[in-house]
């Protein structure tokens, strides 16, 4: 009523509704801190309170660990008046409202959800005409329950028990009030994905009540808000404030003539990157960090469809843009298509990684042919420099562009030789080491950055292709970090030389190597 009136009398109006606030336990949390959150979330303030928890959603198995749990804290609560100091629960607001708690824990017994501590009738010595009720826990409830629909304001905390994290995902999302929610998971992905998907106002991981600070807005979504002006923050100011634009031009300003349409800024965008031989190893591990760090990818692969397209994905799983490109690096008419079809599919490129290379089988130089050379300096070498050209007459200010940069894959090998293994394959690597130098100083003046990373010993499966699989990790042992790099750890290094973090790092060639 209040919101209605004041807006259709023109007044700006803040009111936040009810709650229902849902902690979601995953099967991975530290149960003991869990179970401290539930009860101080729960039964403080005798859940009187808007930011109370009052429904844990119990995941999987953890409700059969952390149920005994509760039961035990709930009953030990020191319910007492609620000025001591060692009082954990005091008495409820007015008789009224404890009669109204106490007719829910009756209504939930008959709905048939089971009963695991049963605060009713609770009484403390000295305050024996006091409203206390006694922390209440129920177990078994279901989302078609009032005791779980119905926002009680007391010390009642109801579990719900689902199979999965999906589940837990879509009963919070169906209730009808959003204020606040918590996820209790050790896995930053859940942790991730939950913020992501979770349609609630104010959201805690690992915090049970996740009240925000003062600068961040206060208030839910759905039932919870009438209207969309939360207090606090920004929305806070803007509630007892007016906002004034001021547009300004001096006499000294370089605009000159007449202008005939609104002045506009040039649109602001995600990075485009592509990233060669992107559907598996490193490749894989730099576009989903790439994609972590706001970029929209192109994927090329040169033959897996299917791993291009789970990569792809993950990428938009993300919430960014991805598209796979099909193309052998070393044949410059696909290469051309693949930078056409990005220019169409998702815009002006900003970013390449050149990642696409080939082994082949360990052995000494006298043993290899030339066709093998051909075909590994092919992909290696000239799969660069095609994919580099394409780039640079993109994004270089001398064709038109407004910079970009550019990250090479070489390798250690490329300064120890790789004798009696792969020697071509090192010196296809030196030949990037130079590429990367030589190019970086070309480019620097018109907008573009070029730097290169040169990876150890790293966990894939490239060794096994070269049937060196069992030799890399023999060698691992000599690392003096005492192991095999992770791709991940590459393309950490590769997204730091991509990003403004390294402005002024250019024609570096950065080592992975474990100290190697």
């Amino acid at each position: 009523y209040i919101y209605e009136t004041g807006a259709h009398n023109g007044k700006r109006v803040q009111a936040l509704g009810g709650a229902k606030n849902h902690m979601v336990v995953m099967p991975d949390a530290d149960i003991d801190q869990a179970v401290d959150g539930l009860i101080g979330a729960a039964y403080g303030s005798a859940g009187e309170r808007c930011m109370a928890i009052s429904v844990a959603v119990l995941v999987g198995d953890v409700a059969d660990k952390i149920i005994p749990k509760l039961a035990a804290r709930a009953k030990a609560l020191k319910i007492k008046n609620g000025m001591e100091l060692d009082a954990e629960m005091g008495p409820i607001v007015t008789a009224q409202a404890r009669d109204k708690i106490e007719d829910y824990i009756a209504i939930g017994v008959e709905e048939g959800a089971t009963l695991v501590v049963d605060g009713r009738g609770h009484k403390v010595e000295g305050y024996e005409n006091g409203f206390f009720t006694g922390g209440t826990l129920f177990d078994h409830a279901t989302a078609e329950m009032r005791i779980y629909k119905e926002e009680i304001f007391g010390p009642v905390l109801v579990c719900v028990r689902v199979k999965d994290f999906a589940e837990a995902v879509k009963l919070v999302n169906d209730h009808e009030y959003g204020n606040g929610v918590a996820c209790y998971t050790s896995d930053g992905n859940v942790a991730r994905e939950f913020a992501r998907r979770i349609q609630v106002g104010m959201v805690g991981i690992n915090v049970p009540i996740p009240v925000p600070m003062a600068w961040h807005g206060f208030g839910g979504w759905k039932r919870s808000l009438f209207g969309d002006m939360h207090a606090y923050g920004e929305e806070g100011v803007r509630f007892y404030t007016k906002q004034k634009s001021v547009m300004q031009r001096w006499s000294s300003s370089i605009a000159r003539g007449a202008e005939f349409v609104l002045p506009r800024s040039k649109n602001i965008t995600a990075p485009i990157t592509l990233v060669t031989g992107g559907s598996r190893g490193i490749g894989a591990a730099i576009a989903l960090l790439c994609a972590r760090a706001g970029h929209d990818v192109a994927i090329n692969y040169a033959s897996d469809a299917a791993a291009g397209d789970s990569v792809a994905a993950q990428v938009r799983a993300l919430g960014r843009r991805a598209i796979t490109v099909q193309a052998d690096v070393a044949d410059e008419a696909q290469v051309l298509a693949m930078f056409s079809r990005i220019d169409t599919e998702l815009g002006p490129l900003t970013a390449l990684v050149n990642n696409a290379g080939i082994v082949a089988p360990g052995m000494r130089l006298d043993e290899m042919s030339v066709d093998r050379w051909q075909r590994v300096f092919n992909v290696n070498v000239i799969g660069s420099l095609l994919c580099c050209r394409a780039a640079v007459l993109r994004m270089s200010t001398r064709h038109g562009g407004t910079g970009g940069a550019i990250v090479n894959l070489s390798s250690r090998a490329a300064v120890f030789g790789s004798p009696g293994i792969y020697v071509d394959y090192a010196a296809s690597k030196g030949a990037i080491d130079s590429l990367t130098v030589g190019l970086a100083r070309e480019l620097i003046a018109e907008g573009i950055r070029v730097n290169g990373v040169r990876p150890g010993i790293i966990d894939t499966d490239i060794h096994a292709s070269g049937g060196m699989g069992a030799m890399a990790h023999e060698a691992a042992a000599g690392v003096p970090i005492g192991r095999m790099g992770t791709a991940l750890e590459v393309a950490q290094a590769v997204v730091w030389l991509l990003s403004n973090a390294s402005s002024y790092t250019v024609g570096s060639m950065l080592d992975v190597g474990g100290g190697r």
